[in-house]
């Protein structure tokens, strides 16, 4: 019985054995790409813990992002659109030589941050009136500008559920 163990043990290595090829695919790619998006684009038959300890293993280190510093056309640019666009969006079109993280730390560090979807008084109406009807109801009556998801997180987020009517007592 050890025997069998042993032997598919064995098995199981070398059907898991990293291929040169992979290999390759971590050393092209690990200074473009997250590990996650190598595993999500490349492999996606590996763990994403595997990926990461085989680039550490080779040798694939990540280096430290060096200090940018923002232009004044660059913070121009990015107050007209950071509304807009989310982070990784105005990374590509408009700073392609700075990372999301960069883009994300630079909106942050200038209070660039965009308004709340609900307003107090929407929310305040959805806890007055969510628990009476349905998301459908309430974006016709109430909500007509909000989808029908948003409504259901927002309830789930404040909470809210269905009032549950009583049957008569006989």
């Amino acid at each position: 019985m050890n025997v069998n163990i042993a032997e598919e043990g064995r098995k199981w290595r070398l059907k898991n054995r990293w291929r040169e090829e992979e290999l390759q695919i971590i050393v092209d790619n690990y200074q473009s790409f997250s590990d996650k998006e190598i595993k999500k684009l490349f492999l996606p038959h590996r763990p994403l813990s595997s990926i990461s300890s085989k680039r550490l293993e080779i040798g694939c280190h990540k280096k430290m992002q060096k200090f940018q510093v923002w232009t004044p056309e660059e913070i121009k640019t990015l107050k007209e659109n950071y509304l807009h666009y989310n982070q990784r969006e105005l990374q590509a079109k408009f700073f392609p030589n700075k990372t999301v993280e960069q883009v994300r730390s630079a909106k942050m560090h200038r209070g660039l941050k965009k308004p709340p979807v609900w307003t107090n008084e929407q929310r305040g109406l959805l806890l007055d009136n969510g628990a009476n009807y349905t998301r459908r109801e309430l974006q016709e009556k109430f909500f007509p500008d909000k989808t029908r998801n948003q409504i259901s997180w927002m309830k789930k987020h404040l909470g809210i559920r269905k009032k549950n009517k009583m049957k008569p007592q006989d």
